[in-house]
């Protein structure tokens, strides 16, 4: 999916320039990098928790395990550096995870014959 939205900017950027990304306080090769960054990383939880996903809790869990690393990169190219973070912005990052995360988890969901 990572690779998706990294052409999806790729457009974007050759066909509306970079302006569009500057005027929102983003560039485009930190926007590129965590699309990739975040894509293995939530990929490779996802895929190293594959046991968990067998009843919909653990699915769940894996879920919210998984937002975790792509709601702080998302945080971090929005608000720059977490140690100049505000306490709100910890909250919100944690709370963007764990809702995303529950709310995707349910597709995450194995059977028996997945798990071989």
């Amino acid at each position: 999916m990572g690779i998706v939205y990294c052409a999806w900017v790729g457009l974007l950027y050759a066909f509306r320039s970079h302006d569009s990304f500057e005027a929102r306080g983003l560039q485009v090769k930190n926007l590129l990098l965590f699309y990739f960054v975040a894509g293995l990383a939530c990929g490779a939880i996802v895929g190293g928790l594959r046991r968990w996903r067998s009843s919909l809790l653990g699915a769940r869990a894996v879920g919210v395990i998984a937002m975790l690393p792509l709601a702080f990169g998302a945080e971090i190219l929005v608000k720059g550096d977490p140690r100049a973070w505000e306490a709100k912005h910890w909250i919100l990052m944690v709370c963007f995870g764990a809702v995303i995360g529950v709310a995707m988890g349910g597709s995450f969901r194995t059977t028996s014959t997945d798990q071989s």
